[in-house]
């Protein structure tokens, strides 16, 4: 006779994934289902085997770091993937016909360094630590209205986690040091031409990531988002 799980030994997989550090929901019901279907293959060769040996068994082939592995790949893919469709709607501004409008916009920003020099480049700095504080405000509201969702559910998503991961500011923070670095570089600079362009440049690319991360990313996640308990089927 073929053996099943039954309803009280998912239970206690679903507490063994727990108690190895799987905080997220969805992981979790993963590696339910993936270690679920390990024991009852297991089982078809070796109905003698208890539950709690084919457990032993099924997670032994997770290696010596367990879990933690497979959640750190979900985490880095899901965060990858999100990253990249940034990258590409920023990328979608320098093709026609949005082309016209980045470069109407590069023009505008190239203009104002160069006819007023010093007082336009900084006029560019003030802009561009603008557009950051702007993006860290939005970024910091909703990483905080995640966690009050997360403390009402009492659980964890994924999706949810790395949301909070995109709008953390490590990108940002990137750009930042870049955009310092480059300061320092240009201030040694006499053509004010070259200067002008770059700056106004790194300040386009930093508007468009804003417009792309908090018009168009966070709103799709956070439709995403809202669908969760019902694709999970969470009441």
């Amino acid at each position: 006779m073929e053996k099943k799980l039954t309803l009280e030994q998912i239970d206690a997989l679903h507490a063994f994934v727990r108690k190895h550090y799987v905080e997220f929901y969805d992981v979790e019901l993963e590696l339910v289902d993936h270690l679920a279907n390990d024991i009852e293959t297991q089982w078809q060769e070796a109905t003698q085997l208890s539950f709690e040996q084919v457990l032993h068994i099924a997670f032994k082939k997770f290696g010596v770091f367990g879990f933690s592995d497979v959640v750190e790949l979900k985490v880095n893919q899901l965060y990858m993937t999100y990253m990249k469709m940034i990258f590409r709607e920023v990328g979608s501004f320098f093709t026609i016909p949005k082309i016209i409008f980045s470069l109407a916009l590069y023009s505008l920003l190239f203009t104002i360094g160069y006819v007023y020099q010093e007082t336009g480049i900084r006029i560019l700095y003030v802009l561009f630590f603008f557009l950051i504080g702007f993006y860290l405000v939005v970024g910091t509201l909703w990483q905080k209205k995640l966690r009050r969702r997360q403390r009402e559910m009492k659980m964890k998503f994924l999706l949810e986690d790395t949301a909070t991961q995109i709008y953390a500011g490590g990108a940002v923070f990137s750009i930042i040091s870049i955009f310092i670095q480059l300061s320092n570089f240009t201030s040694t600079m006499t053509n004010v031409i070259l200067v002008t362009s770059v700056v106004a440049l790194l300040l386009l690319f930093m508007g468009l990531w804003c417009y792309v991360a908090i018009f168009i990313l966070k709103p799709q996640l956070e439709q995403e988002i809202h669908r969760l308990p019902q694709k999970y089927q969470i009441h």
